[in-house]
């Protein structure tokens, strides 16, 4: 009769083993539930709206964009832009970001999305000013585009209401 009971006991600590008595076990459920914490305070902050600050570099870059995009688009059309790889990539993007813009309202953006797209905008606006440099062209700046009072659209319409 002890034979059975030795089975029993055996398979009885198994089974605790398995169900909690590894220390290793709990320290990953530990772990799970603080990675789970983490991606619920990651997807909350990815829900809030845009901040003032990422808006208004989205609205400089925006302009920037905007006033270097006749420039660079001219030197595509005109054939002179031969020094740049894909040029015409390069103004069909900014063209697309242009009128993405023209859409967008800072009610609307979520703050992950307004930092996605303005890293967009910085991307397409580099690579614009690059091909007018290397083309022969004269870009616009910053200080330029910011000052110079440019046709309302959405984008900055919106960020006038919230400055003034």
């Amino acid at each position: 009769m002890r034979k059975p009971y030795g089975k029993l006991i055996v398979i009885l600590a198994a089974i605790t083993l398995v169900t909690g008595g590894c220390p290793k076990k709990r320290g990953k459920a530990v772990e799970t539930d603080a990675s789970t914490e983490a991606a619920a305070t990651e997807s909350a902050t990815a829900r809030e709206p845009i901040s003032e600050e990422t808006w208004s570099w989205l609205v400089q870059t925006y302009k920037l964009l905007e006033a270097n995009y006749e420039i660079g688009q001219k030197l595509v059309e005109d054939g002179i832009a031969t020094q740049t790889e894909d040029p015409e990539e390069v103004v069909a993007e900014a063209k697309r970001l242009l009128d993405y813009g023209e859409q967008c309202g800072k009610e609307d953006m979520m703050e992950e999305d307004g930092q996605d797209l303005l890293y967009d905008m910085v991307s397409a606006s580099n690579r614009l000013m690059d091909l007018i440099e290397k083309n022969g062209g004269t870009v616009v700046t910053m200080d330029e585009a910011v000052g110079k009072e440019t046709e309302a659209a959405p984008i900055t319409e919106a960020a006038t209401e919230t400055e003034g």
